[in-house]
């Protein structure tokens, strides 16, 4: 398994590709092309290929599979964010991560990828507890986007 916090650095990645790490493009080209050849597993097409993950693995699922939908064609979002987040918010994350550069985050971030791009080749889940009063309610427009996006229930197509 990655190791999101890359060994307890400060700033994580936050699976995006940025000034603080290149982790989105490591995580959805090395590792699956390590996987291929030290395993010789999922060499059948991306089809046999889901990331998900729980908080803000859940969050970087979904990044991932909207960014690199030929990589992850499947993901599971378990009480994930409506986008990647810092401590003091998103202003903080454009300095820190992109140089103040608003639309560079843009382009990476879930729910404006969702807002622009078509996904009929995506199959996902977005899941949290009926107690969760905090995450539970922040899939609901990731939700709303990823379907509109067409973004599929079952499994993708062969």
């Amino acid at each position: 398994m990655p190791d999101l916090s890359m060994g307890g650095a400060s700033r994580w990645p936050l699976c995006l590709d940025s000034q603080v790490a290149r982790s989105a493009t490591y995580l959805s080209v090395d590792v699956p092309a390590w996987v291929h050849s030290t395993l010789g597993a999922g060499t059948a097409g991306s089809r046999q290929w889901a990331i998900g993950g729980l908080s803000s693995g859940g969050t970087c699922a979904l990044q991932l599979a909207v960014n690199f939908p030929q990589a992850y064609p499947t993901f599971l979002d378990l009480s994930g964010e409506t986008q990647p987040s810092v401590r003091g918010g998103r202003a903080r994350l454009v300095d820190e991560y992109f140089d103040g550069d608003e639309d560079a985050f843009i382009a990476q971030n879930a729910l404006d990828v969702l807002a622009r791009h078509r996904f009929p080749h995506t199959a996902g889940r977005f899941v949290a507890g009926t107690a969760d009063s905090k995450y539970g309610t922040e899939l609901d427009p990731l939700y709303g986007f990823s379907t509109a996006a067409g973004r599929r229930h079952g499994p993708p197509a062969a």
